[in-house]
């Protein structure tokens, strides 16, 4: 998870210094797995301006590779996410 939300850095700062994208204005969008990046980086990265979450698992139990999932850190959103309903 890491190295995905550091990838994501890296493409947001690699976009910047090519003077063409304007980045206060980047958002993020994944599906299924990716869609639970997208809330996760919402979390991480103050700078991005939204998120779009299409469907991804929101609650699961904590492993060693997702220790974090959405309804984790849902009061860590730096950005607004739009994302799908969550029933129990």
């Amino acid at each position: 998870m890491r190295q995905v939300l550091a990838d994501l850095d890296a493409s947001l700062a690699w976009a910047k210094s090519t003077g063409k994208a304007d980045v206060a204005h980047a958002a993020v969008t994944g599906f299924c797995w990716g869609g639970r990046i997208v809330w996760l980086y919402a979390a991480r990265n103050p700078k991005l301006h939204a998120g779009v979450a299409w469907y991804g698992a929101l609650n699961r139990e904590a492993t060693a590779l997702q220790p974090q999932h959405p309804l984790n850190i849902a009061r860590e959103l730096k950005v607004p996410v739009l994302g799908p309903v969550c029933r129990a």
